[in-house]
């Protein structure tokens, strides 16, 4: 027996047919971008909040190694002058101009991250490239900004101005930095799995130590920018002595301030990440009633 035809659709049928298919095409667009914009908000929240954890003490080693740097006073006494102002009077110090500065370029840093990662991942493109210059970029540039308001605030030298060689310096130690905290972790954790290590400890492993052995380079790059603007007509062989003697003060301190930022909120960072994935997850039950 032949197949009865199909009986055609009328005039209203299609205008419909095609009035619920725009429908549910918009209710996705729409979801979608909601759902996007929730994890976009989400990623920013985690990295403001990673970001307050640790700039208190980052803030204050930054300005002791300044002061140091400059000759203003010993790296300890400065230190421990930051830290007996944030334990007695908390709220003024959140409002100091260390650590307005401090939570500005760490939350910027950690926020550039997650948001590489999040377009990466919705993307299906690999992270390596991506990070490393869209991080390192912004971390770079907003931190020579902090360092030159650290210099003229902290330092011997009130000019404006901050010199090429000196800016070069800290473009380098922040590629270093940034390689160091966003980049190798997740290779050298591979490599220490492949060496037995359990996946988790090799992540909080790699993530805690990359961070402060970078400083072995980072740290002299750091103190001879600086002293290129403290002291810019001292002989060489002078400066020579004056970045080692520094260095050696100074690179354990770096250490304690890369392990704060990049281990301790580095890790913060990840974990409220973690968290904040469950609450942007878009529930089914309201998928399927909005399509």
């Amino acid at each position: 027996p032949q197949t009865p035809n199909p009986k055609p659709q009328t005039p209203f049928q299609n205008s419909l047919s095609t009035s619920l298919y725009s429908q549910a095409i918009l209710n996705f667009m729409t979801i979608g971008f909601s759902f996007l914009l929730r994890k976009v908000v989400l990623e920013v929240l985690a990295g403001g909040l990673a970001s307050l954890l640790v700039s208190p003490i980052v803030a204050s080693i930054d300005k002791a190694v300044c002061e140091s740097a400059a000759g203003k006073g010993s790296l300890f006494r400065s230190l421990g002058s930051s830290l007996r102002s944030l334990i007695r009077s908390p709220f003024d110090y959140l409002r100091s101009f260390e650590f307005l500065w401090l939570w500005s370029v760490n939350g910027v840093t950690y926020c550039m991250n997650n948001l590489v990662e999040l377009g990466c991942t919705h993307l299906g493109l690999e992270t390596l490239v991506p990070k490393l210059a869209l991080v390192t970029l912004t971390n770079t540039v907003i931190s020579i900004m902090k360092d030159k308001a650290f210099a003229r605030k902290f330092g011997t030298s009130s000019k404006a101005g901050v010199s090429r060689s000196t800016v070069s310096l800290w473009i380098l130690r922040d590629l270093l930095v940034v390689a160091s905290a966003f980049v190798l972790p997740s290779a050298v954790a591979r490599g220490l799995v492949s060496l037995d290590f359990e996946p988790k400890s090799a992540s909080n492993l790699s993530q805690f130590l990359c961070p402060i052995l970078i400083q072995f380079l980072a740290t002299p790059i750091h103190i001879l920018g600086l002293d290129l603007h403290n002291n810019p007509l001292d002989p060489k062989g002078k400066r020579v002595l004056r970045i080692a003697r520094l260095s050696l003060a100074n690179i354990s301190i770096r250490m304690a301030r890369s392990g704060t930022l990049f281990g301790i909120g580095g890790l913060g960072n990840k974990n409220l990440r973690s968290f904040f994935a469950t609450l942007g997850e878009p529930s089914k039950t309201g998928l399927d009633s909005e399509l």
